[in-house]
């Protein structure tokens, strides 16, 4: 089995501003520099085997480049104790579109379409033990949180191997954009 997962990659110069902000976050383990992504669907679990159909069946994917860009600051869940520390995309509805022919591409090999409403965001950190005070502050740091849009030209399938220390990302396949 691997594990299996479709992302946008962020670019270099705005993963080194995520990854510095993450690390303001007290109390936190942010996520590696070299790991943030946005997901577009997450896959999970599938035999070895499928890999080759199903990076194909993602050549058929199509929509035009488009700019995107990162805005706002929030955690997961919504109430409660924070756990997961995120930044939201500004409203795009090419990557809505993006998302929508991946699954429907992927349902072509049995793969289940997304039954939650997509919600883009970037996972910049985890949090255990939030001082709920300290966090406080640090979302009003960055509450008016922006990067410049950026153009979208691929998108990429990662295997995900999990770890005792962290994640490991290993790309499979890059897939591009208004060929």
């Amino acid at each position: 089995m691997i594990r299996l997962f479709v992302a946008i990659d962020i670019p270099p110069a705005i993963r080194s501003r995520l990854h510095h902000m993450s690390r303001d976050i007290p109390g936190a383990r942010p996520v590696p520099r070299d790991q943030l992504h946005l997901t577009l669907k997450f896959i999970g679990d599938v035999e070895t085997n499928i890999l080759p159909s199903l990076t194909k069946v993602l050549t058929t994917v199509q929509t035009s480049p488009f700019p995107l860009a990162l805005r706002d600051i929030g955690h997961f869940p919504p109430r409660g104790t924070p756990r997961i520390v995120w930044l939201g995309i500004a409203p795009q509805p090419d990557l809505g579109l993006l998302h929508s022919r991946i699954d429907q591409a992927l349902e072509k090999l049995g793969i289940a379409r997304d039954t939650q409403q997509f919600s883009p965001h970037v996972t910049i950190a985890r949090l255990k033990n939030p001082d709920p005070e300290s966090y406080r502050r640090f979302l009003a740091r960055h509450s008016d949180f922006r990067t410049e849009p950026f153009e979208i030209k691929y998108f990429s399938l990662y295997r995900s191997k999990l770890t005792a220390a962290r994640a490991i990302h290993t790309l499979e396949a890059l897939y591009e954009l208004g060929k």
